[in-house]
């Protein structure tokens, strides 16, 4: 089966960013399909050229495992500018499109937001191939914007709300990467058939080591990822500064729209047990997870948090350390199923501080147990690869009939 897989952002071992898509690529292209990805050139956290851009309308290409990476151009952005947004988006959205228009015909068209543009472009080349369309929504637009102050209630939001709409009709099948959002589609009408949950996973490089030791010092505190409005770093500053710092140490690592500010908060308060340090490529990044007495992950006390599963926490399971979490609803719950996290209520900095205290007081013994708990959860119940073959086989089944009908 020939596959077309559309991500604007896509990032191999070795790169920053998120590897969902070379993963899935990956286990698709062993199990001996032809699989052709058209991504972006630029990263998804800083918004910048990761690699040397090729020139409008060109593509760069590359074979990654078995599968074939094309990138295509398209402009960058700086800051939270909305129209250099759109333009990022809509430039990948042309180039890509028509990448794919000239390429070979797919059997199945396979494609990942946000942004919508991806899904308007699977939509667009479904529609002149007459194959079926999968659709994957990371997030859900425009209520993930909304709900995070990128967007504003009006015409930008009905625009992107009725895109929206338009592509889950058309697509065979919608994955969503938590149940909650799979409600979400339910209650708008959509068949529960249609749809499917594929959550995030441990990929089957990352493991830890069998042994564990600890260097004498301050007590090691890593989050790795986006600095955006959605991952609340603010409260996890404010938490570091009622931590003494000759005790514990920060380092943030990654970038995104709130960088700079939360660099000069941190800078403002003195906080020198804080460090910012630059996007790392997938595999550095592991091992500082490796490396940390405890990772860290924040959410906001919205409701919108309540079905939200970022990647990285399990990523943070895989590393065999332990989690200290602000979170609620399916992340607090993944976590106490996981016995590797202390989850607190997001919102509240000093109980995450509180949080941070405890588990530093606690010994190391006890800390490596809960971090074997959540390197076991993880590889039992979120492999990769099995996920892969499963929505593969789930796809298969779906295109079937439309390949009957033509």
């Amino acid at each position: 089966m020939r596959i077309l897989y559309l991500a604007q952002w896509l990032a191999t071992r070795d790169q920053p960013g998120l590897s969902r898509a070379s993963e899935f690529a990956r286990v698709w292209s062993r199990a001996g399909h032809e699989v052709r990805v058209i991504a972006g050139c630029v990263d998804h956290l800083t918004l910048r050229s990761q690699n040397p851009r090729p020139a409008p309308f060109a593509r760069s290409v590359e074979h990654v495992d078995g599968f074939r990476v094309e990138r295509v151009w398209s402009t960058v952005a700086r800051g939270r500018d909305k129209w250099q947004r759109a333009g990022l988006f809509g430039s990948y959205g042309l180039t890509a499109g028509v990448a794919g228009a000239l390429g070979p015909v797919p059997d199945v068209i396979y494609a990942s937001s946000p942004p919508t543009s991806v899904g308007l472009v699977g939509a667009a080349l479904a529609r002149r191939f007459g194959v079926p369309l999968f659709y994957e929504m990371r997030d859900l637009w425009p209520d993930m914007l909304l709900a995070y102050g990128m967007l504003r209630p009006g015409l930008g939001e009905r625009m992107v709300r009725r895109l929206e709409r338009g592509c889950r009709q058309r697509a065979s099948g919608l994955v969503t990467v938590t149940a909650g959002d799979a409600e979400s589609l339910k209650r708008c009408g959509l068949p529960a058939s249609r749809i499917r949950v594929v959550p995030h996973g441990k990929d089957d490089w990352m493991t830890p080591p069998t042994e564990r030791t600890r260097p004498e010092g301050p007590f090691r505190c890593v989050y790795v990822g986006s600095h955006s409005p959605m991952h609340a770093l603010g409260d996890l500053v404010s938490a570091a500064a009622q931590l003494p710092a000759d005790q514990f140490s920060f380092r943030l690592i990654g970038d995104g729209d709130e960088h700079d500010a939360l660099r000069a908060r941190a800078t403002k308060l003195g906080l020198r047990h804080v460090r910012f340090e630059p996007t790392l490529g997938r595999r550095d990044a592991f091992r500082a997870m490796v490396d940390a007495d405890a990772c860290l992950v924040c959410s906001h006390p919205h409701p919108h948090a309540t079905h939200w599963l970022p990647n990285k926490v399990f990523e943070y399971l895989a590393a065999g350390t332990p989690i200290v979490a602000a979170a609620t609803g399916e992340l607090a719950a993944l976590l106490r199923r996981s016995q590797a996290a202390v989850v607190v209520p997001p919102g509240k900095p000093s109980q995450l501080a509180a949080a941070l205290r405890r588990l530093a007081g606690r010994n190391f013994a006890f800390r490596a147990d809960l971090g074997a708990k959540g390197s076991r959860f993880v590889r039992q119940h979120y492999d990769r690869t099995a996920q892969a073959a499963a929505l593969l086989e789930w796809m298969e089944d779906r295109a079937q009939p439309c390949a009957d009908r033509a």
